[in-house]
C-alpha cells in the first residue's frame, strides 16, 4: 500500500503517541500510514525488542558449562580418588582448571547460539515489518 509519505512532527506525535494501537493498525491497512510513524515504530520495536529467546537459552548455555566444566573433577570420584586432589598445589590448580573451563565453555557457547537467537528476533522483526507494509496491522 502507499505508506510511504512524509508527514511532519506534529502530525507524527498526533499519530503515533495520541491515538491507540488499533487505530494505527486501521490507517496502515488503508495505506495512510505515515514514513515517520513507521520509522519511529522501527527505532523502538529494534532498540526495546525484549529477548525472550535469549532469557530462555541463558540458562541452558550457563548449566551446561557448569556440568561440563565438572567432569574431570566427577570422573576422579567415581575412580576412588579425592575429586580435587592430594594436596593444596593440585587442588588450586584443579579449581582455577574447572573455574576457566566453566567460563571458557560458556562464552564458546554463547558466541556459537547467540548470532542464531539475534537472528531469529531480526527474522521475526523483518516478519512484522513486512505485514506492517502489507497493511495487516501492527
Amino acid at each position: 500500500g502507499g505508506v510511504m509519505y512524509d508527514e511532519d512532527d506534529g502530525q507524527l506525535l498526533q499519530t503515533f503517541f495520541r491515538e491507540e494501537g488499533h487505530v494505527i493498525a486501521e490507517k496502515a491497512k488503508r495505506g495512510v500510514l505515515p514514513t515517520t510513524v513507521l520509522a519511529v515504530y522501527l527505532i523502538l520495536k529494534c532498540f526495546s525488542w525484549e529477548q525472550k529467546q535469549g532469557k530462555r537459552v541463558m540458562p541452558w548455555i550457563f548449566g551446561s558449562a557448569f556440568v561440563l566444566s565438572l567432569c574431570p573433577v566427577a570422573i576422579r570420584a567415581v575412580q576412588g580418588q579425592h575429586p580435587l586432589g592430594d594436596n593444596t598445589s593440585e587442588m588450586v590448580f584443579r579449581i582455577a582448571m574447572c573455574l576457566s573451563s566453566y567460563q571458557g565453555l560458556a562464552m564458546f557457547i554463547w558466541y556459537n547460539v547467540g548470532p542464531t537467537i539475534w537472528f531469529y528476533s531480526k527474522l521475526c522483526l523483518a516478519r512484522e515489518i513486512q505485514s506492517l507494509l502489507d497493511g495487516d496491522g501492527l
